[in-house]
């Protein structure tokens, strides 16, 4: 399967025509249509909480048109978010700027850290998660559910951007076959 979003027309076909042209015959390919968890942006607006953040009610209503849970850990940060944190850290003109230049501001703000050991910690420590990102997890949650009550055996899952040459797929059933003949269950 590769996943993609209907949204993303081009991306789609071009990814399906690849996948079609690369894969070997035989072997049992679709598209999957992704969920799109940007398109739910609108429910985690900013509320009147203590520290201006979003309310619980918004993450519920969230987790509703999504059809999950989202982890309270880390929290679910959008551009808006980012904004919101740079505003309270002091920093000026924050409303005039793109979502590019305030995700660089916020990156900035570890710059004076080796960048190989200030972006683990920022992945570890700060790390923010989207709603397109959760919805990338659930496309692939969905897809794992459905091969397991078809009884599929294995099944490889491809984001839309990703490119297998045509030998990749014939040598990746050798290798699974291979952990079968000796036993590994993965």
């Amino acid at each position: 399967r590769a996943i993609s979003l209907r949204r993303c027309t081009e991306r789609w076909q071009d990814c399906q025509a690849h996948m079609e042209r690369n894969l070997p015959p035989g072997l049992d390919f679709a598209m999957a249509e992704g969920c799109d968890g940007s398109q739910h942006r609108n429910l985690l607006t900013v509320d009147a909480e203590p520290e201006g953040g979003v309310s619980e009610v918004a993450v519920q209503a969230a987790e509703a048109a999504m059809g999950c849970r989202i982890y309270r850990g880390w929290p679910v940060c959008e551009t808006e978010d980012v904004l919101r944190i740079l505003a309270a850290g002091g920093e000026e003109d924050v409303a005039e700027l793109s979502e590019v230049k305030a995700w660089e501001r916020y990156r900035a703000w570890f710059s004076d850290w080796p960048r190989e050991r200030a972006m683990a910690y920022m992945d570890f420590h700060c790390r923010h998660v989207t709603l397109g990102e959760i919805g990338a997890a659930l496309s692939h949650w969905h897809l794992i559910q459905e091969a397991c009550s078809d009884g599929v055996d294995w099944m490889v899952v491809f984001e839309d951007d990703a490119r297998p040459l045509p030998e990749a797929l014939p040598r990746l059933t050798e290798e699974i076959a291979l952990l079968a003949r000796h036993g590994f269950d993965w």
